[in-house]
């Protein structure tokens, strides 16, 4: 059921969920993991960090659970622990997506774009229908000058997961630095 609220963007109701399941079996490390993330979306990091490093702790083979460990010093401002954890999810399930997308990510921010593009191109070998690859890439080919073959990435992006709005907000972006002055115009 807490999964369920998370997919319906019902956070709260999701925390509480999942926080009365480890009332009833604590210690499940799926339900610390999903905790964990939550918790972090809602930007409450000490309780998301605590959640984490005890799934982390209970399941030493989890990759999720360093991902969400990741994703949670990502948030937070510290990339040096986000990228070790990160890597760390890498190390326990080499060919993690999710965690090559989130390194490719985290390197094009650093302005480290040809090694975002190999962990996002990584990532897309792996899983060619992947959003968040897809859209790693485009960010890519946009810096690299190439606004064609990024709106093509784009593009897949938004045809797999169409509620992202970020995905939508690049390929416009993408889009509009392809029209000329008259063009650009003629959108205002």
């Amino acid at each position: 059921a807490g999964n369920a609220l998370v997919k319906l963007q019902r956070r709260q109701e999701a925390i509480s969920h999942f926080q009365r399941a480890l009332e009833i079996q604590p210690g499940f490390v799926p339900c610390l993991v999903n905790l964990g993330g939550e918790l972090t979306e809602e930007c409450r990091f000490e309780e998301a960090r605590a959640v984490l490093e005890q799934a982390a702790s209970l399941s030493t083979g989890n990759g999720m659970a360093w991902l969400n460990i990741g994703a949670l010093h990502h948030e937070s401002g510290n990339k040096p622990e986000a990228y070790k954890a990160y890597e760390k999810a890498l190390q326990i399930e080499p060919g993690y997506v999710r965690a090559l997308v989130s390194l490719s990510n985290l390197h094009f921010e650093d302005g480290r774009v040809s090694e975002a593009f190999n962990k996002a191109e990584a990532a897309l070998m792996i899983a060619p229908g992947d959003s968040g690859a897809n859209n790693s890439l485009g960010n890519c080919y946009r810096t690299f000058g190439e606004p064609q073959t990024a709106a093509t990435y784009y593009r897949s992006a938004v045809a797999v997961n169409p509620n992202a709005y970020g995905f939508h907000s690049n390929l416009l972006l993408c889009m509009l630095g392809d029209q000329s002055v008259d063009s650009q115009e003629q959108l205002d």
